[in-house]
């Protein structure tokens, strides 16, 4: 193989390991789902109910760079005539580091974007449900323990109501350990910091999935690897 030839493979396998998206976190799939859990960033007068379910994961060796989330989203309450997906304005993608991070503060310590409404895809299965994806770019460290959570940004007032995270306590899923939790740091729902959501008597998993590629310094690194080797051989 020439030189020429050579770089134009590693460019295609670069490229290549750039858009090779693994899902590393499933809880949708296969589920069947038993109970909507408040998630929601209210207008500034509710600010001390803002919400969020959160859910633990693990990124591995080749999926630590966030590329997609999607969420099993409810709404409830408010007025069913003016009650709507469309009146979502934004949705906060928060990565925590721990239980004890959540509670602390909405805004992960780990990771953060708030996404427009309009970039997200959503395909609606009912008035009060709806699969929502949305598209990051959060760099985490590999093999590491974090929590997500997706809160949508909706007004209370005007009778839009709340926006949930729906929840299954099946286990089925990956990883299927039931033990999402809600985080309220305003303590407007009076239940502390945090507590565990429970569904019929047991712990539950949130409706999420995440998808990852490697870290984009990882994926330059291999490419300059690769072109160190090609030096020393030519020389």
């Amino acid at each position: 193989m020439n030189k020429k030839t050579l770089l134009i493979a590693l460019a295609t396998v670069v490229g290549g390991a750039a858009q090779a998206d693994v899902v590393i976190m499933d809880q949708i799939t296969g589920n069947t789902f038993q109970l909507g859990a408040a998630s929601q960033d209210f207008e500034t007068v509710n600010d001390a109910f803002d919400i969020a379910v959160a859910d633990n994961f693990t990124t591995v060796v080749g999926g630590n760079n966030l590329t997609k989330v999607t969420a099993f989203l409810g709404l409830y309450g408010g007025t069913a005539t003016v009650r709507n997906f469309n009146n979502i304005t934004a949705y906060r993608v928060e990565i925590y580091s721990s239980t004890a991070a959540a509670g602390a503060s909405l805004t992960g310590d780990a990771g953060s974007m708030t996404v427009a409404a309009g970039s997200a895809s959503r395909n609606d299965l009912s008035a009060t449900a709806s699969l929502v994806t949305i598209p990051v770019s959060i760099a985490l460290m590999e093999n590491t323990n974090y929590l997500i959570s997706v809160i949508p940004v909706m007004n209370f007032g005007g009778g839009f109501g709340q926006s949930a995270v729906w929840t299954t306590n099946n286990g089925t899923g990956t990883p299927g350990d039931k033990n999402a939790i809600q985080a309220n740091p305003g303590g407007g729902f009076g239940f502390g910091p945090t507590q565990t959501i429970v569904s019929s008597g047991l712990n539950v998993d949130a409706g999420y999935q995440i998808e990852a590629v490697p870290e984009p310094g990882t994926i330059a690194a291999l490419g300059m690897g690769a072109l160190v080797l090609l030096r020393r051989r030519k020389k």
